[in-house]
């Protein structure tokens, strides 16, 4: 499991974060690694640049708690 950030400046593959997501019940931070970042020639000018986070600390309470926020409707 993981997700797609976007972020103002390139972040070396392996550069681990804690990323705070805001659910409406809790905040969730989630631990991972990053695994890819978005070629430069695949950017517009300004453009945030996509990275690839995978989940290093997902435990199952917090596995069910992002899977109860992604499951929602908008």
């Amino acid at each position: 499991g993981g997700l797609m950030l976007r972020l103002p400046r390139a972040l070396p593959v392996e550069t681990r974060l804690r990323v705070p997501l805001h659910a409406p019940a809790e905040l969730l931070t989630l631990v991972g690694s990053i695994v890819w970042v978005r070629p430069p020639e695949r950017r517009g000018p300004r453009e945030m640049i996509g990275h690839g986070l995978r989940f290093t600390g997902l435990d199952e309470s917090l596995s069910k708690s992002l899977g109860s926020l992604l499951a929602e409707p908008l």
